[in-house]
């Protein structure tokens, strides 16, 4: 089949443009498949789409008259259709019916909960309740108070440099700062409002290890620096800024307030 322009068409030369061929498989569909003549060697090229057509019913006119074949394999979309749907109620009855079935078994037991069952056993075993003799409340007064916990009382550690103040203040203490060793006075770690100041006041707890060496869980890189403010009062910061900044955040940790002065314009 080929589609082309008519011989005495006014503004066109005769030529044959598309192509149709049409085949049938085995299994009795019409595979129709496009072609487009390409060029002047005549040579052709699907440009498709292709289409299959299933073969239901042939009849001897163009749309009617005798029936010369009917296909008994065709099935109509809608009895498709008809079966999915049955099918799926299939699957909903069954549903239903495990469902009432599951509901049956529930108020079974819920009936056979409600019935009350005589205790084969008998008042054998029942406990009665009897008043307690003075000696046994008394028994069981001392045995209420040995399961009563005990609160724990928090007491100040016990180091010698906060029995006198005066004295303290000159005395030296041996500090373990990540690693780092210091030796100070307590007059100096104490002279201004920080957490040091707190530990070796007695307001807060602080832990010494064997040989005497408080420990302070921090890094000791910049805790140098931090001693020398408290004891003079200033300290030249260096003139990297990331440095400057980790100073600033240890002194921030022991709550030390260090200025940093301007340059002059």
């Amino acid at each position: 089949m080929t589609f082309s322009t008519p011989n005495h068409h006014p503004r066109s030369q005769p030529f044959f443009d598309h192509v149709f061929s049409f085949s049938v498989t085995p299994d009795l569909k019409i595979w129709i498949r496009n072609f487009q003549i390409v060029d002047e060697t005549l040579q052709l090229q699907e440009i498709g789409p292709r289409f299959v057509l299933e073969t239901i019913r042939i009849f001897a006119g163009s749309f009617s008259g005798a029936v010369l074949y009917d296909n008994p394999d065709y099935e109509s979309p809608n009895t498709k259709r008809r079966t999915l749907k049955l099918a799926n109620r299939g699957k909903y009855i069954e549903k239903q019916l495990k469902k009432k079935v599951a509901d049956s078994k529930d108020v079974q037991i819920k009936e056979v909960m409600a019935v009350k069952m005589e205790d084969p056993v008998g008042e054998v075993f029942e406990i009665k309740e009897e008043s307690l003799t003075e000696e046994a409340q008394k028994i069981a007064a001392i045995i209420h108070k040995k399961k009563r916990k005990k609160k724990k009382i928090f007491k100040r550690p016990n180091i010698s440099w906060l029995k006198n103040t005066d004295a303290s203040a000159e005395q030296y203490v041996k500090l373990n700062v990540g690693g780092a060793l210091f030796q100070t006075t307590v007059g100096t770690l104490t002279k201004h409002d920080t957490m040091l100041r707190a530990m070796f006041s007695g307001r807060m707890e602080v832990v010494t290890d064997s040989n005497g060496w408080v420990l302070i869980d921090r890094s000791g890189r910049h805790f140098g620096v931090i001693l020398d403010f408290l004891r003079d009062g200033f300290v030249p910061l260096p003139e990297c800024r990331v440095e400057v900044e980790q100073i600033l955040v240890e002194a921030r940790y022991y709550l030390v307030q260090v200025s940093i002065p301007q340059k002059p314009l």
